[in-house]
């Protein structure tokens, strides 16, 4: 008797049962670890905002709107990222984020706000952020 070698069907379907299982577990985790990624990083983006204004504030005793931030001709440069100076202005995504300038943006007062552009995919909740550095949040879903 000549014995084959090889894997039957019924093995082969064990082990695509067993793969597929597993990947049921792990891309929902996969997806929630990326909304946590997104959000943790759009309230870096909205603390290191606040610094620049706190470092512009102190350089010239007022806040001022993004673009002179990143102006380096009145001093130093207050904000380091470039591209988060350009994504508010330019309205663009950001890690999953939208950041925008708030409607208080006097001497006195500023704010900033960050949206997920795919509400649920990107991020559940909406922050935003005054001159007091305090971070709200909104939940976005809703």
């Amino acid at each position: 008797m000549k014995k084959n070698a090889g894997f039957t069907l019924v093995e082969l379907m064990i082990v695509v049962a067993i793969i597929a299982i597993i990947a049921a577990i792990a891309i929902p985790g996969l997806a929630r670890a990326r909304t946590n990624a997104n959000e943790s990083a759009a309230r870096a983006d909205l603390k290191a905002l606040v610094g620049a204004q706190v470092a512009y504030s102190a350089a010239h005793g007022s806040y001022t709107s993004t673009a002179n931030l990143i102006d380096a001709t009145s001093g130093p440069r207050c904000l380091a990222s470039l591209e988060l100076a350009a994504a508010i202005a330019g309205g663009t995504d950001r890690g999953g984020y939208t950041f925008a300038e708030g409607a208080t943006m006097s001497a006195n007062e500023f704010s900033y706000s960050a949206t997920p552009t795919s509400p649920g995919k990107s991020g559940t909740k909406t922050f935003t952020i005054t001159e007091s550095d305090d971070i709200t949040s909104v939940d976005a879903l809703s």
